[in-house]
């Protein structure tokens, strides 16, 4: 199979929780075995909100045939999701994280939860199986998912010289200021850790941070501000 059976995506905005979606392809492949809505590598709509209920569904067809060969079966799995969000499939395979659509019918995937980070271009990639003729061909299907700062945050900034989140944070934390500024990093016991020089915002690495309480300090506001990594 030379080109990729994909899915078809079409997106909405629901609850966090996995309500199953509902089935509504709404493309006709054209002899290339699928159709897609967006095409792979498209970025999901709409943009997700760190710490905030995102829902949005991935709705997908296939055709019947392949190369003169039946589609007998599609299994399909989430094999990277950005943190925070989970899937649930309709039809379901031996569970709701795994789909299974019979060749020539349509299926959809929901993807929801609460964002943890904030980055842009965050991957969806699904794993897909294609029994085409009794051979079992490895496909994977690739999306993005921009997620944001949250609006409570940007609002906090308005109020404060800066803002930080997510707080607590494992790897990363987005830091806006409304002053251009010099960040300084402390532990509790006063030994600076890091100057970081903010103009607007940055997305701060903090992976490597010994886990614990820091204290990050505006040097133009002299405003402060406690940072927990874990």
């Amino acid at each position: 199979m030379k080109k990729q059976l994909l899915f078809i995506a079409g997106v909405l905005i629901g609850f966090t929780t996995q309500a199953q979606c509902t089935i509504t392809p709404n493309c006709t492949p054209a002899g290339n075995g699928y159709c897609t809505v967006p095409a792979q590598n498209s970025t999901l709509q709409p943009d997700a909100e760190v710490n905030s209920n995102y829902s949005t569904v991935i709705q997908f067809n296939t055709e019947s045939t392949f190369g003169g060969a039946p589609i007998n079966l599609v299994t399909i799995t989430a094999a990277t999701l950005p943190s925070g969000l989970s899937i649930e499939f309709n039809p379901q395979g031996t569970s709701s994280t795994e789909g299974t659509i019979v060749g020539g019918q349509a299926g959809c995937a929901t993807i929801s939860g609460i964002p943890t980070q904030v980055m842009d271009q965050q991957e969806v990639v699904l794993d897909i199986i294609a029994d085409v003729g009794g051979n079992l061909i490895p496909l994977t299907a690739t999306f993005y998912i921009d997620v944001n700062a949250s609006t409570a945050s940007l609002l906090e900034t308005s109020e404060k010289s800066f803002a930080l989140f997510p707080n607590p944070a494992n790897s990363k934390v987005q830091i806006s200021v409304n002053t251009p500024t010099t960040l300084i990093i402390s532990d509790v016991l006063g030994n600076i850790i890091q100057e970081v020089d903010v103009n607007s915002s940055i997305s701060l690495p903090v992976i490597d941070w010994k886990n614990g309480l820091y204290l990050i300090t505006s040097e133009e506001s002299g405003e402060t501000m406690k940072f927990i990594k874990y």
